[in-house]
């Protein structure tokens, strides 16, 4: 569920989510990272001020290719890989998907280690902005850019999220709303189809 998704049918999100806070221990030193992009970039610049124009360079770029990985994702919720893409909007799609995501494409094509080398000269800036990688699980220089972006420079873009007293409530709050609209939710059950309806699963 999608944030915007959690809006349309009728849960409160601030209900539901809360959002992460993070602090860094880096170079013998904290760092708290701020809630907005727009802070964090002040907060690094601050830091590495030689890097100043690079860092607004890099996440203004990331911005624009985080909006192009999901700009076709409201039809199925999550972006597809290029065998979906050309079955679903056919050839010719697929075949423009570079002109029309050119930011994105760019970090297909690169590593995560690639991207930061072609923006920062700075290690430690590099190394403080590898601090997510974990989540990836390979070293910066085997990580796709594509989902550096989409798992690690997304959490600076948007903030994370984890369910209010844990994902059991959020699972419950879906099954209570699903239910008083006439819906029936059945566990435990084998699922052999997905039926959508609308792009909708």
């Amino acid at each position: 569920m999608s944030i915007g998704e959690g809006l349309s049918i009728g849960l409160k999100i601030e209900d539901l989510l809360t959002r992460n806070t993070t602090r860094y221990i880096f170079n013998g030193g904290e760092i708290d990272v701020p809630q907005s992009l727009e802070e964090f970039v002040k907060l690094l610049s601050e830091k590495f001020p030689d890097e100043r124009e690079n860092i607004s360079a890099f996440f203004d770029e990331a911005e624009k290719a985080y909006e192009e990985c999901y700009r076709d994702a409201e039809f199925y919720g999550a972006p597809l890989p290029a065998e979906l893409i050309a079955k679903v909007f056919g050839g010719r799609k697929l075949l423009n998907y570079p002109m029309e995501h050119p930011h994105f494409y760019d970090w297909i094509n690169k590593t995560y280690k690639q991207k930061l080398d072609e923006h920062f000269r700075n290690e430690d800036l590099k190394r403080l902005l590898c601090a997510l990688i974990s989540y990836v699980g390979t070293d910066p220089e085997k990580t796709a850019a594509s989902s550096a972006l989409t798992a690690c420079v997304s959490y600076y873009l948007h903030g994370g999220y984890f369910p209010k007293g844990g994902a059991q409530r959020l699972a419950e709050s879906l099954k209570g709303y699903i239910e008083s609209h006439g819906g029936k939710v059945l566990v435990k059950h084998r699922v052999d189809k997905i039926l959508t309806e609308k792009g909708m699963g």
